[in-house]
């Protein structure tokens, strides 16, 4: 809604312009309400919930072929928003080269704020990260996907993926809420 009322504020200021100009006899978006504001309160998970929450990811990995890889990918992206502080599509836009096994890092081009960060790897996340590709390299021998979690064909998993697992294990945690 801040960003809706925003442009519409603009819009308003910009047709004003035009007709104290004379260009236009009236302003077409004058009588067009603003948004009413969305208050959030966000929920911040305690170390003890973010396990249960990470256990709850783990338990919904399925165990067909079709889907274990795909799982396992939402698995260790989740395991990497919750140990290393990423935002969501962060883990999903890493390519392979941007997983530095030697240093035990992870290098993200152009974040939020067109900056890019190295970002060190808990001993967890490092050896989650290490079993997923083994796996990988295991299931699928000929593999040309270029991202670092692989998703559907030669795609990254997308952040739809995530967002489901995640509601699905909170759903499961009895925290489910609007």
């Amino acid at each position: 809604p801040n960003t809706v009322n925003e442009i519409l504020l603009n819009t308003r200021s910009f047709f004003r312009f035009l007709v104290r100009k004379g260009l236009i006899d009236q302003n077409p978006v004058k009588d067009i309400p603003r948004l009413p504001k969305r208050h959030f309160i966000p929920f911040v998970f305690s170390e003890r919930k973010t396990r249960v929450l990470i256990k709850a990811v783990g338990k919904n990995i399925r165990k067909k072929k079709k889907f274990f890889l795909l799982d396992r990918g939402i698995y260790v992206a989740m395991v990497m928003l919750a140990r290393c502080g990423m935002r969501i599509n962060e883990p999903l836009h890493l390519k392979r080269g941007h997983y530095r096994k030697e240093e035990k890092t992870v290098y993200i081009e152009r974040t939020k704020f067109r900056k890019d960060r190295l970002i060190p790897l808990p001993k967890a996340v490092f050896a989650e990260i290490e079993r997923y590709l083994s796996l990988r390299k295991t299931l699928c021998a000929h593999d040309q996907n270029l991202y670092l979690l692989a998703g559907r064909g030669r795609a990254a998993i997308s952040d739809q993926d995530i967002r489901f697992a995640f509601h699905r294990a909170v759903g499961q945690m009895g925290l489910s809420r609007p």
